[in-house]
């Protein structure tokens, strides 16, 4: 008989500098603003300029199916909401008891991106399920990189122009497989 699994993503927003992010993450926070559009299963996080000079960040975050886009999906954009107070990833909430996502979108004090789907196994079947991060400086800019990426092996070739340009990279660099592993676990420390 066919499996229904329920994949589950979850990360904490910044839209900003790690550095502004440290300084002051609560008060980064304030300048967040998330929104879910139904007809494409898009959440969309925007930062929201301190000063009408500055650029708006957007993030637009998806699941992407074999047939194309997945919607609508269970979304919530709160932490709080999301893992509960006082837990953490560890052990939210949210995957207890069958809770469903409560789909918080707007001013958020304290922004995370959580998106559910169900993928339904066919028996002795596989099933894929890509979750894409697209973002841009402003509102179109963002959701047209969202949908460059749903379209029919476009995440493939994304992956695929990555590693051709970081060969590139480590080419023109001289830069050898085995230093590249060293160069990734030193800089993962940093």
């Amino acid at each position: 008989s066919e499996k229904r699994l329920e994949v589950t993503a979850y990360f904490e927003v910044a839209l900003n500098t790690q550095a502004n992010d440290e300084a002051h993450p609560a008060f980064q926070n304030l300048f967040v603003q998330t929104e879910y559009l139904p007809e494409s299963g898009i959440v969309l996080v925007r930062r929201r300029p301190r000063d009408p000079n500055q650029c708006s960040a957007h993030m637009a975050c998806r699941f992407i199916g074999p047939a194309g886009p997945v919607a609508p999906v269970q979304f919530d954009t709160s932490r709080e909401a999301c893992l509960g107070r006082g837990r953490s990833v560890r052990k939210p909430l949210h995957l207890e008891g069958g809770r469903a996502l409560g789909s918080t979108e707007g001013n958020i004090l304290d922004p995370a991106v959580c998106m559910r789907t169900t993928v339904v196994l066919p028996p002795m079947g596989s099933a894929s399920l890509t979750f894409t991060v697209a973002c841009g400086w402003d509102r179109q800019k963002a959701l047209a990189a969202s949908d460059a990426l749903a379209g029919e092996g476009a995440v493939d070739k994304a992956f695929e122009m990555a590693w051709t340009q970081e060969q590139a990279n480590m080419r023109y660099l001289g830069v050898k497989p085995n230093q590249l592993r060293f160069f990734s676990a030193m800089t993962s420390h940093v």
